[in-house]
């Protein structure tokens, strides 16, 4: 019995000493429910931190993707150049397969839009009214037109930002145009190309851009979108994103052939007589166009081009910087043009064009029409 006693009173002095315990409970519960705003405090602090590293993560990325492009550009000059041209084809094709009206007669111009396009072509008409294919390359060689004005041929600006004011007006004291390696025209190149590197490397500028593609994409809707119509299931919105894509490329493609020591130009004319049209097809620096049904390069040589629809990539000189009087068409962009107007068969009612070539956006697409 003595031991019972003993037992039961050390079981006493056991629930004795836990007794405070739970008189602390209620506090137990704030001070948890304490931690625990604590702990969701400290959630959000670290999604927030993780949300900002990701963003200097990607910035890092942007930044490390535009540096190779800069490097690039000022190794090599051209490639970048070309490459984005190419990249602009099928897009310029594709927004004319979405969005272009079905039929833009010739008797829907007005006199100054059909005189604008006769300074392109005499068989503007002729194009016009004949199938939807063959009148689509009209357009597509406007667009072209219109990038060429207000980028490529525009040496006036405006600029985004005075520095490039500043450098446009140096460089047009500068250019002599010349095809020979004079000490002026070396020193001309080295400045240029020095100079880009040092504005780029400012960080007080736009990347990659010295002009503002929104204009860009007000021209081409200025003079573009009433042959244009927004087809079921496509909104206005949608073209002009392609158009602020086909700007935004032209503007870096303008930057980009002042990169390097070599003198860069975008021609639609012959590059030598600097004729828009009614020249000899010359398949060294030219391509015939989609219209063309089994003639080949060699045997159209020759015949007089009726229609330019995009334009040649041309560079005098080599990369280093010299040897001015050496002039390469790049391959991959072929003036684009069309010389068989007048043999092409007439497309029958209810069916679709065909021809020769790989299909592509507007009906067909030759080799180095798509982008990479």
């Amino acid at each position: 019995m003595a031991a019972e006693e003993q037992q039961d009173a050390h079981a006493g002095k056991q629930q004795d000493s836990h007794a405070p315990e739970q008189v602390a409970d209620p506090v137990s519960g704030a001070q948890q429910l304490k931690q625990d705003s604590k702990l969701a405090a400290k959630v959000k602090q670290l999604e927030q931190e993780l949300s900002t590293t990701t963003a200097e993560r990607d910035d890092i990325q942007l930044q490390r993707q535009r540096v190779t492009k800069y490097d690039l550009w000022m190794e090599t000059g051209g490639p970048p150049g070309y490459y984005h041209l190419a990249e602009n084809y099928r897009k310029i094709r594709w927004v004319l397969e979405l969005y272009l009206a079905p039929r833009v007669p010739w008797s829907s111009l007005g006199p100054d839009t059909g005189d604008k396009l006769l300074l392109w072509t005499p068989k503007a008409k002729q194009f016009l009214d004949s199938d939807d294919e063959t009148a689509r390359v009209v357009f597509e060689a406007w667009i072209w037109h219109v990038l060429d004005d207000h980028v490529f041929s525009n040496t006036k600006g405006p600029w985004v930002g005075e520095v490039w004011n500043a450098y446009a007006k140096l460089e047009r004291l500068g250019a002599c145009n010349c095809d020979t390696d004079t000490d002026w025209n070396l020193r001309f190149h080295e400045w240029r190309n020095f100079t880009l590197g040092m504005i780029q490397d400012t960080k007080t500028m736009p990347p990659f851009t010295r002009r503002d593609p929104r204009l860009v994409v007000e021209a081409l809707n200025q003079e573009l979108r009433p042959f244009f119509q927004t087809q079921e299931g496509r909104t206005d919105a949608e073209r002009d994103k392609i158009f602020s894509s086909i700007a935004r490329i032209a503007v870096e493609t303008d930057l980009a052939m002042q990169f390097d020591r070599t003198e860069w130009s975008v021609s639609f004319g012959h590059p030598e007589t600097g004729a828009l049209v009614g020249f000899p097809f010359d398949h060294r620096f030219m391509k015939n166009g989609i219209i063309a049904y089994s003639l080949d390069k060699e045997k159209t040589d020759g015949m007089l081009v009726d229609l330019v629809t995009s334009p040649v990539a041309v560079q005098r000189g080599l990369d280093r910087g010299y040897a001015y009087h050496t002039t390469t068409y790049v391959s991959r962009t072929l003036m684009s043009v069309i010389v068989d107007m007048d043999s092409r068969p007439k497309k029958a009612e209810g069916t679709s064009s065909g021809g020769g070539g790989d299909t592509g956006a507007s009906g067909t697409l030759e080799d180095g029409d798509a982008a990479p």
